[in-house]
C-alpha cells in the first residue's frame, strides 16, 4: 500500500471514532525558524528549521489525536509557520478531520495572495495577526522590529482580499496598556473576527515586564464588559504571574478556557502558564489532556 492510500485509510479510520471531552484550543508552534527578532517572542528564533522540530509524520499522528481529544480548534505558530514547507499538508489533513485550523502570523513579505490562497484552498479558517498597538510607533517600538506594523496591515489585506477571515492578537504589558482602548476600536474597523489580548506579552520572557495587579485586573474587566458590544470575540488570557478570582496556579478559569500549547519539539504546557504537561513524543495526547484537567477537578471537589 502506498503512503498517501495508508494515510487515506488512517483517516477514515479516525473520523468514525468519537472524540473525548478536551481543550478548547490547541496552539501548536510547528516551527521556530523566522526571518524577524521580535522582542516579545515566547522563544528563541531560529534562522532555519530545528532538527529537533516534529517532522510531517509525527505531525500528522498529532493531528489524528487532537481528534480524539474533543476536536479543539487548532492554531498553528512559531516562529514563522509559512516557513514550514509542509505547512498546506498539515492544515489540508486538520481539516479533513473536521479540526477548526488558523495561523498565527507576525507581519512580513512572505503573506503573499499565492501562499495564503493555498493555504485557504488547503482549508485554512482563519489568520490571526500579531497587532500590539494601533500605530507603527507603538507596534514597531514594542517589538523593536521596524517595519512589522505595515507588513501586517500589507498581510492583513492581503487575507481579506481573498475572503479569508481574520483575528487580531495583542500583547498587554505596561508598553502597550495605554493603547487597549484605540486597539479595541482598530480590532472592529478591521473587519476582525476575533481578538486574542494576552496579558504578560508572550509566555516565557514576559516581554515589557509586568503590570500591577490592581492595573491588570481592571483591564481585563474592562475587555470582559466590552463582550456583546462589539462585533467580534474577545478572548482573554491572563499573565502567569496574575492572581485574581479563582485563577491561580495556571488553571483553566472563568477568564478563558483550557488551552494547551505545544511546542515545536512535542513539549506541552498549558497555555501561557509555563505549567509542564508532557512531550507528545512520549505520551499519547489524551493522556496529557487529563493531566491538564485533573488539577482543575481536584480544585473543582475542594470548594464544593
Amino acid at each position: 500500500m502506498s503512503y498517501k492510500a495508508a494515510r487515506l485509510a488512517q483517516l477514515a479510520a479516525v473520523k468514525e471514532q468519537p472524540g473525548a471531552p478536551g481543550p478548547e484550543r490547541v496552539i501548536w508552534q510547528i516551527t521556530r525558524a523566522c526571518d524577524l527578532c521580535c522582542q516579545p517572542c515566547r522563544t528563541r528564533i531560529l534562522d532555519t528549521p530545528s532538527p529537533n522540530e516534529l517532522s510531517l509524520e509525527e505531525g500528522l499522528n498529532l493531528i489524528e489525536q487532537l481528534r480524539r481529544s474533543g476536536q479543539p480548534e487548532l492554531q498553528l505558530t512559531g516562529g514563522d509557520p509559512l516557513k514550514r514547507t509542509d505547512i498546506a499538508l498539515l492544515v489540508m489533513y486538520a481539516h479533513r478531520l473536521g479540526l477548526p485550523v488558523g495561523i498565527t502570523l507576525s507581519g512580513t513579505p512572505r503573506t503573499t495572495p499565492r501562499l495564503v490562497g493555498l493555504l485557504q484552498a488547503a482549508g485554512l479558517n482563519h489568520i490571526t495577526f500579531c497587532l500590539d498597538g494601533p500605530t507603527a510607533d507603538v507596534h514597531d517600538g514594542f517589538r523593536r522590529q521596524p517595519g512589522s506594523y505595515g507588513w501586517t496591515i500589507d498581510g492583513i489585506r492581503v487575507a481579506q482580499g481573498i475572503g479569508l477571515p481574520i483575528g487580531i492578537e495583542t500583547s498587554v504589558t505596561p508598553a502597550t496598556i495605554d493603547s487597549v482602548d484605540a486597539m479595541a476600536d482598530m480590532v472592529g474597523r478591521l473587519g476582525a473576527r476575533h481578538w486574542q489580548v494576552t496579558f504578560g506579552g508572550r509566555p516565557v520572557r514576559n516581554a515589557g515586564g509586568k503590570l500591577s495587579p490592581p492595573t491588570h485586573g481592571d483591564a481585563m474587566e474592562r475587555l470582559a464588559a466590552l463582550q456583546g458590544t462589539v462585533n467580534y470575540r474577545i478572548r482573554i488570557t491572563p499573565a502567569a504571574y496574575f492572581v485574581g478570582p479563582r485563577q491561580g496556579n495556571g488553571h483553566a478559569s472563568p477568564w478563558h478556557p483550557l488551552e494547551l500549547f505545544v511546542a515545536d519539539n512535542g513539549a506541552v504546557e498549558q497555555w501561557n502558564s509555563g505549567r509542564s504537561l508532557g512531550n507528545v513524543r512520549v505520551d499519547p495526547f489524551p493522556v496529557i489532556v487529563r493531566r491538564a484537567l485533573q488539577p482543575a477537578a481536584e480544585e473543582a471537589v475542594a470548594g464544593s
